[in-house]
């Protein structure tokens, strides 16, 4: 019962969001991009569903459906009538990655169900506010191999996932008896996590820290 819950709140979330922002884009009551960035960080607290699920496949696999479902919607689908205007305004691969990302992490860090909420929670805030405040506030922009970063852009990923990093363990220390982190060691475990999460940022073609973030994250925090 609890898997197939968690299954009815993870579709339902997900779809509603998906409707929802392309409805208002093709209305014309949000732009594109705006659409983009509100699934990039709405969609991503589906990782709260996750401690719901009974079944490590299942959890794993539900989330991995989304994969084929993003391609099929995304400007590459060979269906052109599924293919969503809101998806159009990001990375291609960028939507694709980030379910896959999700559904390895979930079965990686499915017995320590907070260790997935801290993982993911850079790429949702970090690196989803990065793509707001960095065009708004660049500070400097500058080319790269991997296109155009700017230093505020860099700064708000490093500060959004520090931050999102420390209120997500102390919101998991409330439900998590045997949550890693301690007072001591809290904001040191943070501050290494932002700046694994900046720096993979830093270095990622483009639509691949959706993927490349979340799983270098949970290799940090299951090694520690």
């Amino acid at each position: 019962m609890s898997d197939l819950l968690g299954i009815a709140l993870t579709i339902t979330w997900v779809f509603v969001f998906l409707i929802g922002t392309e409805i208002f884009s093709r209305t014309g009551k949000i732009s594109k991009e705006a659409a983009r960035k509100i699934i990039h960080i709405a969609v991503g607290h589906v990782i709260f569903f996750i401690p719901l699920y009974e079944t490590k496949w299942i959890a794993a696999g539900v989330l991995f459906l989304f994969v084929f479902g993003n391609l099929m919607l995304s400007p590459v689908s060979p269906i052109e009538k599924l293919r969503l205007e809101t998806f159009k305004a990001g990375h291609t691969w960028g939507t694709v990655l980030y379910p896959l990302s999700l559904s390895i992490v979930t079965w990686f860090g499915f017995d320590n169900p907070y260790l997935i909420i801290l993982a993911f929670f850079p790429v949702i805030y970090g690196d989803g506010l990065a793509a707001i405040f960095g065009p708004k506030y660049p500070i400097k922009e500058y080319e790269l191999h991997n296109g155009t970063k700017s230093i505020g852009g860099t700064l708000t990923v490093l500060i959004a996932s520090f931050v999102s990093i420390i209120l997500a363990s102390l919101l998991m220390n409330l439900f998590y008896s045997n949550n890693i982190w301690d007072s001591g060691l809290l904001l040191t475990y943070a501050a290494f996590a932002a700046v694994i999460a900046t720096a993979v940022e830093f270095m990622s073609l483009r639509g691949t820290d959706n993927f490349l973030i979340p799983i270098a994250l949970i290799s940090f925090f299951l090694i520690i």
